[in-house]
């Protein structure tokens, strides 16, 4: 059927070029649009138009076989076409052989290909670039429909998913959730979106952060008949600056710490500049720092130094302690009430302290990152807890007096009483200063030796801070000399409470060097009203006066200065 088609075409072209040609020959060659050649029954070429000239010398040098059998079949009165024939620099010619004159010649037309077949040739190799681009992307290309569900996904599918699993689905099925609630889902936008962050559930049920461009579909009616577009995955790239992030922060932090601890002269301002900037770098609601307690002779081993922040959701103190020796690097702690992240510090393997940090958002479990960077900040808080304790150290020995612990004459005299006599000054009231000595003390050292009064000297200074109160003051002035400041006492209150110390002091007469010399105390005792104009070593000479007074009345009992007696009577 198709081939007496062909035929018929043919011969109707025929009889129509017969006729042109018969009515004027050169002119239809020279008129022809593009190449036309005129070739004999026997092959000669009878005449050609300028376009047809190179067509023309290969039929005459009979270098091409697919010409011959062209002028043969066309000889016959079947009449065919030649496509792709390649003459010149890679010209393509499309050939159609018409018989005319009865046979007796052929007529060949032919039309100039080359564009067209290079143009279809880039768009199958294009074709083809988009394919394996698409195939071997890690990026995935998608299309929705009309009905809002997928009908094309790479073929590699996406997301741990095969491309099968998503056709006919909604991209909700997939948990979709854009990032920003005001920028609307590019599976259904009908504006092109351009990245736009997505959120998308992969098979074992992580969150993929995606980033998505697309394009909307009409129809000719301008209604929305889907969208096509492609979705990055930069999860790991998220994740990767995420982590540069907290990196940056951490070495940020801990630079500044570095600062902090080796420019503040002094030491506990090292913690509270530090937690303060904690805090504040980090995003937590607060942070506490704690120390070891050197000499507390409990067992409460460390106490709180420095806080700093929100304190409705602090951890309690009691639940730190309990933990600061046994956590191994950052560790979170939590109750019902409370969340927090503890990490203990240390210097030169020994445990000196522990830094908790916590936040308002109890629900929320404590990140890799945010572990890694408070068990970082442990090791430089270690540094400065050591500092602060070394600090403490060098002041307490300055203040104090080594055997007992107590305070020494120089801080008692010259930091404590001016102190706290400057205050009553501005509050008003009256305060008590108690000289207390020994009786028969030098017969302890030469009878028993001076370890046995060593013993007497702390046995008697832990005898004073039993008979004083917290906010008191009590200090050996040297060898068996002490003395005591009692806050806010009157008159009568002291003298009840030098008749209590005498009546106890019995205590002290195991440590007696005989019998005859029983060992106890002498105190004078002098009174500091605020009124008044006193100087301290006027105040100091009257305990003094006081206590010598005893000593001559026969020891162990206690007496007010003159001045102190007149006010008690």
């Amino acid at each position: 059927m198709f081939g007496q088609t062909l035929n018929g075409a043919l011969k109707e072209l025929s009889t129509k070029v017969l006729g042109a040609l018969n009515a004027a020959p050169s002119s239809f060659l020279e008129n022809y649009p593009e190449g036309a050649v005129l070739v004999s029954s026997d092959g000669t070429v009878l005449g050609s138009n300028a376009a047809g000239e190179v067509l023309a010398d290969l039929v005459s040098n009979g270098s091409r076989d697919s010409l011959n059998d062209l002028l043969q079949n066309a000889l016959s009165g079947v009449g065919a076409n030649l496509d792709g024939v390649v003459v010149g620099d890679e010209t393509q010619l499309d050939v159609t052989a018409v018989p005319v004159q009865d046979g007796e010649a052929i007529l060949l037309l032919t039309r100039d290909q080359t564009f067209e077949r290079n143009m279809m040739s880039a768009l199958v190799d294009s074709r083809a670039r988009y394919k394996d681009l698409v195939d071997v992307s890690s990026d995935f290309a998608w299309e929705i429909g009309p009905e809002g569900t997928f009908i094309f996904i790479s073929p590699g599918g996406a997301l741990d998913y095969a491309s099968d699993d998503f056709m006919g689905q909604n991209p909700a099925a997939f948990g979709l959730e854009p990032t920003k609630r005001s920028v609307p889902s590019p599976f259904s936008a009908t504006e092109p979106a351009t990245d736009i962050d997505v959120n998308m559930r992969r098979q074992d049920g992580s969150i993929a952060q995606l980033r998505a461009s697309s394009l909307p579909l009409f129809d000719n009616h301008g209604a929305w008949r889907g969208s096509r577009g492609v979705c990055r995955d930069f999860t790991e790239d998220s994740l990767r600056k995420a982590a540069l992030d907290e990196a940056r922060i951490r070495d940020k932090l801990l630079k500044h710490l570095v600062g902090i601890i080796r420019d503040e002269v002094e030491p506990l301002k090292t913690l509270t500049g530090s937690i303060k900037y904690i805090v504040r770098a980090s995003g937590f609601a607060g942070c506490k720092i704690y120390t070891r307690d050197e000499y507390s002779s409990g067992s409460k081993n460390f106490v709180m130094t420095a806080k700093y922040g929100d304190e409705e959701a602090m951890p309690p103190d009691d639940e730190v302690f309990k933990l600061i020796e046994t956590v191994q690097g950052a560790q979170a702690i939590s109750d019902d009430n409370w969340s927090g992240l503890l990490a203990s510090t240390g210097y030169r393997q020994h445990v000196n302290g522990a830094i908790c940090v916590w936040r308002g958002d109890q629900t929320t479990d404590w990140s890799a990152d945010e572990l890694t960077l408070i068990d970082t900040v442990s090791d430089q808080l270690g540094i400065a807890i050591e500092r602060v304790m070394h600090h403490e150290r060098i002041l307490r020995l300055s203040r104090t007096d080594e055997l007992t612990g107590l305070l020494n004459r120089r801080a008692f005299l010259e930091e404590e009483l001016p102190r706290r006599m400057e205050r009553l000054q501005h509050s008003g009231g009256t305060a008590a200063l108690l000289f207390v000595d020994l009786d028969n003390f030098k017969l302890v050292n030469d009878v028993h030796g001076h370890h046995r009064g060593d013993e007497v000297l702390m046995a008697l200074a832990r005898f004073l801070e039993k008979h004083s109160r917290p906010g008191d003051a009590v200090a050996r002035f040297g060898g068996d000399e002490f003395a005591v400041w009692l806050d806010g006492m009157d008159v009568v209150s002291a003298e009840t409470r030098a008749q209590a110390m005498i009546e106890d002091s019995l205590i002290f007469r195991e440590y007696s060097g005989d019998d005859d010399h029983p060992l106890g105390l002498s105190i004078g005792v002098s009174m500091y009203n605020s009124g008044s104009d006193e100087q301290l070593d006027q105040l100091m000479g009257r305990a003094d006066e006081a206590m010598y007074k005893v000593k001559r009345q026969g020891k162990g009992g206690f007496a007010f200065d003159e001045v102190s007696e007149y006010r008690r009577l």
